[in-house]
């Protein structure tokens, strides 16, 4: 145990290692950066997707699409994680509609102290609360659960409108909220 909390300082679990950071530069420490290959299940009577942590969002965009489905929350990094966004908090185009963590259903992390866990509004609430924009401080996101959105089309129409000023075209908005 006293050899575990030295190392502890030293030690830093990283990433996907998309974002700037100092962690690979530790001097005398162990960087350790679990991989997986990206596992995506569709449940299309729930409209959710389980995904692993490290799946990029660019990654699950080109997959929903394909299938006919979408995140309005996601940010637009392409290359942050999915535990990220959760752990962030991230927001997407639309953050009136919510940010990541409204939309996640359930995490499954590890954490030294305890193994793998799931979490969710029912099993281990306050964990899976702490989780969600934690900053990653309860446990490496191994896989979640979040909700996706059917797409009508996957085409769309883009009109140019002209205003005179702001005020008109905050009003113009404000008739117009057929955002999707």
């Amino acid at each position: 145990n006293n050899i575990n909390q030295k190392l502890s300082k030293y030690n830093a679990i990283l990433g996907k290692g998309n974002s700037i950071s100092s962690i690979p530069y530790i001097k005398n420490g162990y960087v350790i950066k679990p991989t997986f290959e990206n596992k995506f299940i569709i449940d299309s009577k729930k409209n959710i997707l389980t995904t692993n942590g490290n799946a990029t969002v660019l990654d699950i965009h080109n997959y929903l699409i394909k299938r006919k489905y979408y995140c309005h929350y996601f940010p637009s990094y392409p290359l942050v994680t999915v535990a990220a966004c959760i752990a962030n908090g991230t927001h997407g185009v639309m953050p009136k509609k919510g940010i990541f963590t409204d939309f996640v259903i359930e995490i499954k992390i590890f954490n030294p102290n305890f193994g793998v866990k799931t979490l969710s509004k029912l099993k281990n609430k306050d964990l899976f609360e702490l989780t969600k924009c934690g900053l990653g401080l309860t446990g490496i996101i191994l896989e979640a659960k979040i909700k996706i959105f059917k797409l009508k089309s996957t085409l769309i129409s883009i009109n140019n409108y002209n205003f005179n000023n702001l005020f008109d075209c905050y009003k113009f908005m404000e008739k117009s909220k057929k955002i999707y």
